[in-house]
């Protein structure tokens, strides 16, 4: 298994968001307190796709971890507008509030079917909820974005990572202090694979001492 998979955010408190604001309000998604349709957007590398698939958990829980799934954009078809509805019909049966599914990198979706996402999130938002993800914010229209609520996560810093490396580090059973840790990231580019690349070498120099 690679280190990043490994490592993989696997709850929200795993997930590696700066600020506190926007901590709080994906929190409250993935708490069932919010249901309008969520799009995430920033940067590469930013942790967009694995924040939306822990929330989409969240909300759901493990009696419906089979009816849950995420679509890539640049896949999505228009039979995927029956799979999706056959999941949340599931889910809805097995106790859902409210059913929920994935969309990464929604601006990869052709024009006619992002025509049919908002008819789709229209006609069925009282039942599900999109959450959908996106490196290119200005390349969805106006109209569609305003189908969302709208939650930026910026691109990362060696404070915003420092607590979740140490906790990975701790589960390799490494101890590093800030400081050093703080020397390895000093090419830190901002990006989770980054951050996990970085992480994986110090693991391995150890292991070689």
């Amino acid at each position: 298994m690679k280190f990043a998979d490994k490592h993989a955010p696997r709850s929200f408190d795993d997930l590696v968001i700066e600020n506190e604001d926007i901590r709080r309000r994906l929190k409250q998604y993935a708490d069932g307190i919010r249901s309008k349709h969520l799009l995430i957007y920033g940067p590469t590398g930013t942790g967009k796709s694995a924040a939306a698939r822990v929330i989409m958990e969240a909300r759901c829980g493990l009696e419906c971890a089979e009816f849950i799934q995420s679509f890539e954009g640049s896949q999505f078809t228009v039979a995927d507008f029956e799979r999706m509805m056959t999941d949340w019909n599931w889910q809805l049966i097995k106790g859902a509030k409210i059913a929920v599914t994935v969309i990464n990198e929604v601006d990869l979706l052709s024009a006619p079917l992002r025509e049919k996402l908002k008819s789709f999130m229209d006609e069925k938002g009282h039942i599900g909820q999109i959450i959908a993800t996106t490196n290119n914010l200005h390349a969805l229209s106006v109209t569609m974005q305003r189908r969302f609520d709208k939650v930026e996560l910026p691109t990362l810093t060696f404070d915003g990572c420092l607590e979740r490396a140490q906790r990975i580090l701790e589960a390799e059973g490494i101890e590093m202090s800030d400081g050093d840790l703080r020397y390895h990231f000093e090419d830190f580019e901002g990006e989770l694979d980054d951050m996990a690349s970085i992480l994986e070498d110090i693991v391995l120099e150890t292991s070689d001492q």
